[in-house]
């Protein structure tokens, strides 16, 4: 899948596939959180490298923008950007810091300091393959750039490449993977506010649960 399919993709059917899938999993969150933990746990792990590959990626990109190439690199890379921050915001509109003493009575789950509601869970659920899409695809774009860095400071040159990542999955279900086993990236979302980027993207109003 390329990048362009992915935000095709996130932007025309993330909105139904929430839908969907707190339809179809609600009750099943309700009666047993504990069977939606490791999915829960991978998608903060896949945030956290997301977020990671974006950092690098913006380590590498010239500041202001020298070429055609740069331009475009930069326009890539802040579409990438938006489509992480509306995973985010999609997360966080159902997520509470967890105090130390007492929990709040919407939480189903709680990974690490994070507690998230019925609706939460579902989000994490719904978007994991997209999360897993863009982890692969700025990943991708991070090697992509270091490469053409060691390359320039060789005095090489690499040809333009539109190749895609062969790991990254087509959103719309699949097993859960080794994501499952990382867990713990979650500490970077506590006390964010609402993503203003992700307004360039459709994030369903959340809150049934």
């Amino acid at each position: 899948m390329t990048w362009d399919e992915l935000k095709a993709t996130f932007a025309s059917r993330i909105a139904s596939t929430y839908e969907a899938t707190i339809g179809r999993l609600s009750a099943a969150i309700q009666a047993t959180p504990t069977a939606f933990e490791a999915r829960v746990t991978a998608f903060f792990a896949l945030l956290a490298e997301c977020k990671a590959n974006l950092d690098r990626i913006q380590a590498r990109l010239p500041n202001p923008p020298r070429t055609q190439a740069d331009a475009a690199n930069v326009a890539r890379y802040t579409e990438m950007k938006a489509l992480y921050d509306a995973l985010v915001l999609g997360i966080s509109q159902n997520a509470v810091q967890v105090p130390q003493v007492g929990i709040a009575p919407a939480v189903v789950i709680v990974v690490g300091s994070v507690g998230l509601s019925v609706a939460g869970v579902a989000w994490a659920v719904a978007a994991w393959e997209y999360a897993a899409s863009l982890r692969d695809q700025t990943g991708f774009m991070a090697q992509e750039l270091d490469a053409r860095v060691q390359a320039s400071q060789r005095g090489t040159q690499l040809q333009p490449t539109t190749a895609t990542p062969p790991s990254a999955p087509a959103p719309g279900g699949g097993a859960v993977g080794d994501d499952d086993k990382k867990g713990g990236a979650w500490v970077w979302l506590l006390g964010i506010g609402a993503a203003a980027a992700a307004a360039a993207l459709i994030v369903p109003k959340l809150g049934k649960g």
